[in-house]
């Protein structure tokens, strides 16, 4: 980083510097839809200088933000920057079903720099553009846990500025509370997959025989999240089932394929457009990359077509955006995967994170 931590707290502008670069440097990691273990120990060492400043500078105004401002015009800003940072370790470094923790994201549970962040920032109504659900739940739950009372207030205080968010953060908090209890979720609320299939056999019962005929009787009975048609690499049509416990991966070929919820670790979601010419014209398909990634290892990759026009694309958007959504408040989602550009047999990519 260009900028140290003793310049980014000095200024609202350095702040604003520190914490640009890095969601740079979050592209850059990034980039490839993967955290290698060079990676990995930059951001461990990132997120410990950051943490470090906290701690030196910041925690000795816990409940006093006036003052935290006077002396100190970007405190906010890189606080955020942890936040960042924070997140992907969690990310990287924790399972919440059965609830494990690798040596370094212990650290920063429950440290005074993660309590200072949180309970400073719990209102501040857009953490989500800062860390996962997933991520503030665990340092929420782990952090707070021997003091239930100020537990719930922080995460009554997150959801009355974030609902949606809020709720996530919440669910994920009662994830950990449970799996260490040794206590399975219940989601009564969720219908079973058996109503999804039914419903897929009466409108469509040549495409629920080509793939959904070989699920399993105990998948059936597991409550239905969402579900989304792709396709795969050879462009040949993919059902995916998302349940409460397992995603169901449906091949009219290859059969189905189930993996556990405990074992994603992230889905990634990119875009991708493809140009094909006819003679002075040409069409661009719009897709939207939908990736699984396991702690095996193991990556699932499709893509699901928006379609052409402007019209298809937006009724398109906010389906999938829906799907993902509800899909999101089980499974690791993020949108952090690369965009990619094909055209007349040439193939360019850029990556962002957004």
């Amino acid at each position: 980083m260009k900028i140290s931590i003793e310049e980014a707290i000095a200024s609202a502008e350095s702040g604003e510097e520190f914490i640009q670069g890095i969601e740079t440097k979050i592209s850059e990691w990034l980039a490839d839809r993967k955290i290698d273990e060079r990676e990995l120990e930059e951001i461990l060492e990132l997120e410990a200088a950051v943490r470090k400043g906290i701690e030196d500078h910041l925690v000795q105004f816990q409940g006093n933000p006036k003052a935290a401002s006077e002396k100190y015009p970007g405190h906010e800003l890189l606080t955020l920057s942890w936040f960042h940072l924070a997140g992907l370790v969690i990310l990287e470094g924790v399972s919440t079903e059965p609830f494990e923790a690798e040596d370094y994201a212990q650290a920063i549970i429950g440290s005074p720099a993660s309590t200072y962040a949180i309970r400073e920032l719990a209102a501040y109504g857009v953490l989500s553009d800062y860390i996962t659900a997933r991520s503030l739940g665990t340092l929420l739950y782990m952090g707070f846990i021997e003091d239930i009372d100020l537990l719930n207030e922080l995460l009554d205080e997150i959801e009355a500025h974030e609902p949606v968010f809020g709720e996530k953060v919440r669910d994920t908090a009662l994830g950990i509370q449970d799996s260490l209890n040794g206590v399975a979720r219940q989601n009564p609320s969720l219908s079973p997959v058996s109503e999804y299939l039914a419903a897929v056999e009466e409108v469509n019962r040549k495409d629920f025989d080509r793939h959904y005929r070989g699920i399993t009787s105990n998948f059936i009975d597991e409550g239905f999240v969402s579900s989304l048609w792709v396709s795969d690499s050879s462009d040949k049509s993919v059902g995916l089932i998302f349940s409460d416990k397992n995603i169901a991966i449906a091949h009219s070929k290859n059969g189905v394929r189930y993996v556990p919820i405990k074992t994603v670790r992230a889905i990634v979601v990119g875009s991708s457009t493809e140009r094909m010419h006819t003679g002075f014209t040409h069409t661009d398909y719009h897709k939207w990359t939908i990736d699984i990634y396991t702690e095996t290892g193991a990556i699932y990759e499709y893509s699901h077509l928006l379609g052409t026009d402007n019209q298809d694309l937006n009724s398109q958007r906010e389906y999938v955006t829906s799907v993902l959504n509800a899909v999101g408040d089980y499974y690791p989602v993020t949108a952090s995967g690369n965009h990619s550009v094909s055209e007349s047999g040439y193939r360019t990519t850029m990556s962002y994170w957004f």
